[in-house]
């Protein structure tokens, strides 16, 4: 009995324990409003970006980049302290969405079973404080890779 409680508190911390870039198979962003939707899909070799504007057309793009493994394990790192199967309790500071006066946004993390773990929406670019790096991260990494290669 007492070897049956020492693995189940061994295997139950192991869950608890902080993520790898192993164990991440994909990061999302996704930002809408009425007539404007942004997704950017990062995976361990590409990243994609889709953006749609029903109000500026020179707005609407998709991209495809190529995404190497040093740029995977920075992004991924990012994360290495959130526990990411607890991201839906991750509420934003603020709530402007409500009256449309911020995009709602929502991060999307896909472990390596292939369950995906959402952030509640968030405001613009504006996400609960641990996730500010990971979507620093992301905001920079969109800047950097947007232009590399156009689909349309």
């Amino acid at each position: 009995m007492k070897n049956l409680i020492i693995l189940i508190l061994f295997c139950s911390c192991g869950a608890l324990r902080t993520q790898t870039n192993s164990d991440v198979k994909k990061i999302e962003f996704k930002s809408s409003t009425r007539g404007f939707q942004k997704h950017i899909t990062f995976t361990k070799d590409s990243i994609f970006i889709k953006v749609n504007s029903a109000t500026d057309s020179s707005l609407t793009r998709n991209y495809a980049a190529k995404f190497s493994a040093p740029e995977w394990a920075e992004l991924t790192k990012t994360i290495k302290d959130v526990d990411v199967s607890k991201l839906y309790s991750l509420a934003g500071p603020t709530n402007k969405r409500a009256v449309d006066a911020a995009l709602a946004s929502t991060i999307i993390i896909t472990d390596k079973s292939g369950m995906d773990h959402t952030t509640p929406d968030f405001d613009d670019y504006n996400p609960n404080a641990e996730l500010r790096k990971l979507l620093d991260a992301i905001q920079q990494l969109e800047l950097n890779k947007a232009e590399t290669k156009k689909l349309d």
